[in-house]
């Protein structure tokens, strides 16, 4: 019997895990030529845009050079 209800409380705990996701309205940009724009990309969590950064690494509060 306990194993039956500590199985329970895990899967219902497993099912409502939040996704991750949030959605975006892109009713608030505005366009210059009115079409939709694609915010998709931003959604996911953690996500970086492609390209190249400047950036500092510091190991135990040391600036590593």
């Amino acid at each position: 019997m306990k194993l039956t209800r500590l199985a329970l409380l895990i899967t219902l705990n497993v099912l409502t895990l939040p996704t991750g996701a949030t959605e975006f309205s892109a009713g608030f940009l505005k366009n210059s030529d009115h079409s939709s724009v694609d915010l998709s990309a931003f959604s996911r969590d953690g996500y970086v845009a492609p390209g190249d950064y400047l950036l500092d690494i510091y190991l135990n509060d040391r600036l590593i050079r």
